[in-house]
């Protein structure tokens, strides 16, 4: 079976930075004509939008829609706590339903490597310090995967009361997700040097839950041999 849905992954802002978004400027005119190009000159059928603004996510999602796409639709909140978290998902799920019953063609990613972009899971007061700490000291697995799919099941419950519609979650390849209660399996996969012969075999190992499988990140930045450094590679 091909493809069912090829796109790319659209960000309208992350608050990397307390009280402030990654794309500082939101110009509306500026977002329907880079969604335009995805569709029409990229030729995508799919579009994966997230960031950590409702307002924006959602007027993105309409435009989206509107021009064919499907809509992947995920809030991201850089170190927020649990409770910030499904605030945001739950206010995002409540009105995308709106545009779910209008448009169809609308998923619902709950969030993302909740891992590295949550406070408490993993040692460190910040993103950066997390995903350092994540790849050199840290070794308790086994409680982070608790953790992680503890918050899941809270952020899955606060969606499924809101939203009618398909529910997954972009999950870190180093995270165990317990994907019963999903609709779809996701992950986030970039190949590098450490996993090129390995790639395939990952994604088939997802398989085993009988559910739609999706890659929700993937690929490499634009230098040379960037592609052997995977996500890792926008430390040059």
């Amino acid at each position: 079976m091909g493809l069912m849905h090829k796109g790319v992954n659209y960000d309208v802002g992350l608050n990397f930075t307390p009280g402030s978004l990654s794309r500082e400027v939101w110009n509306t005119a500026f977002m329907e004509h880079e969604i335009s190009v995805i569709r029409h000159q990229l030729h995508c059928n799919a579009i994966n939008i997230y960031g950590s603004d409702a307002d924006r996510l959602l007027a993105s999602a309409a435009f989206a829609l509107s021009q064919g796409l499907h809509v992947w639709l995920q809030p991201r909140l850089v170190d927020g706590t649990i409770d910030a978290t499904i605030a945001l998902v739950s206010e995002v799920a409540q009105r995308a339903e709106v545009l779910r019953r209008r448009f169809g063609h609308l998923t619902l990613i709950v969030g993302g490597e909740f891992s590295l972009t949550s406070a408490g899971m993993v040692p460190g007061a910040s993103l950066d310090e997390r995903v350092i700490n994540l790849t050199s000291s840290f070794t308790d697995m086994e409680g982070l995967n608790h953790n992680l799919n503890a918050m899941l099941q809270h952020t899955l419950v606060a969606t499924r009361a809101v939203f009618k519609g398909a529910v997954t979650y972009a999950s870190g390849s180093w995270e165990a997700v317990d994907w019963h209660d999903f609709d779809i399996v996701a992950v986030n996969l970039y190949r590098d040097a450490a996993n090129h012969a390995s790639y395939r075999d990952e994604l088939r190992q997802r398989q085993q839950w009988g559910k739609p499988l999706v890659i929700t990140e993937f690929g490499c930045c634009a230098y040379q041999g960037a592609d052997q450094a995977g996500s890792m590679g926008f430390d040059v």
